[in-house]
């Protein structure tokens, strides 16, 4: 997946970033979908006459990219800015400059980022004026994912979802991802950035970094993402393949087998999810294939992570990249006309597309015809 990050660029940038991946998707004959992440109303510095070197204790005023929020801040509110490089306290604020007390030493330079931890300001909204025209044109670039930015309310992310009901054709609507960058949103943390911050200067990572990695893996995240360190690192090719090895390190290793405890009252398709991925980390199963019409039993599997291919099958090229998000998952394309329990066809065309060799095992889940369970069918 290709993350286009609204936050910077332009949209003909956006254009031709969107073309090349594409390009590249075609030659290496793998599916890649594309991620239109909007900014959101994020509170930045305004614009400085030049870097501001600050020591601790000092008292400055600055100005902001938003006026009026004065109003929901206190006397004592945390400061955060530049992605918490930079920590103050505020003390007062006027139209759209504040005025804050240094925790630490740092240096300001314009359009930097500033967050107040555990403050609600209503009158930021989620979906801005300026994420509209940028999401206009993320539909017509036909992205499969859009990011919606600071959420705080399930609503944030309905007004997104109208909106590309409203100017999107139904067959070219993007699915709908919420990120969470506010205390507000939800109870429990996840972290997804800065995972592999200091490659953006340096060839290797730092031991901290790895951990960070293996922990979101053995936490059983879907998938791992790089923002700043590829978009305007120094070694961005060297950072992608290090996510890549420590993921594969991490998910081979032990620590990544424990599985989620199985419910008193498990259905039958979690049980037989269960019993799949029991089987898969025995060496039992090779290669797990699913259809797109059973995709239900697919979500049931992910959470007792397998560690084998699961083939997820379907003929709509468009619904593959966005499940590509999913852990595990390798999206073939399938004939309109292939049906789930044609196991033979399903071996067949698999081989053909060489996603096996000769000799493979591969276990088809697929729902009876005659009735509403799954059954398994292993083909050679």
């Amino acid at each position: 997946m290709a993350r286009l990050n609204f936050s910077h660029g332009t949209h003909a940038s956006h254009r031709k970033l969107a073309r090349h991946v594409r390009q590249a998707s075609r030659l290496a004959k793998r599916n890649v979908a594309l991620l239109a992440d909007l900014q959101g109303p994020k509170i930045r510095l305004g614009d400085l006459k030049e870097e501001q070197r600050v020591q601790k204790g000092d008292v400055v005023t600055l100005p902001l990219s938003t006026s009026g929020l004065s109003r929901f801040l206190k006397k004592g509110t945390r400061v955060l800015i530049d992605d918490g490089k930079i920590e103050a306290v505020y003390q007062s604020g006027r139209g759209n400059h504040f005025t804050i007390k240094m925790q630490t030493s740092g240096v300001f330079s314009s359009h930097k980022g500033v967050a107040f931890p555990g403050r609600h300001l209503p009158s930021v909204r989620a979906f801005t004026d300026e994420d509209k025209r940028d999401l206009l044109f993320a539909l017509d670039l036909g992205v499969d994912w859009v990011v919606v930015s600071f959420v705080t309310h399930p609503d944030d992310v309905r007004e997104v979802q109208a909106f590309i009901k409203k100017h999107a054709v139904s067959t070219r609507r993007p699915s709908v991802m919420a990120k969470v960058e506010r205390a507000k949103a939800v109870e429990r943390f996840l972290v997804a950035t800065h995972l592999l911050e200091s490659m953006s200067y340096s060839p290797v990572p730092t031991r901290a970094e790895l951990s960070d990695v293996a922990n979101a893996v053995i936490d059983h995240t879907d998938a791992v993402m790089l923002s700043g360190e590829t978009a305007s690192g120094a070694y961005p090719v060297e950072t992608v393949q290090m996510m890549a090895d420590i993921v594969r390190e991490t998910e081979a290793s032990c620590y990544n087998d424990v599985l989620p405890r199985l419910q008193k009252r498990a259905s039958r398709e979690t049980t037989l999810a269960l019993i799949l991925a029991e089987l898969a980390l025995l060496g039992r199963v090779q290669s797990i294939a699913i259809h797109e019409r059973d995709a239900a039993m697919a979500w049931k599997l992910l959470p007792y992570r397998p560690e084998v291919p699961i083939f997820l099958m379907s003929p709509d090229a468009r619904w593959l990249s966005k499940e590509l998000i999913r852990w595990g998952i390798v999206p073939v394309r399938v004939p309109s006309g292939l049906k789930p329990e044609d196991t033979a066809a399903i071996a067949r065309l698999l081989r053909k597309e060489g996603q096996v060799a000769k000799g493979h095992t591969v276990t088809v889940v697929h729902r009876q015809s005659t009735q509403p369970t799954f059954t398994t069918h292993r083909v050679l």
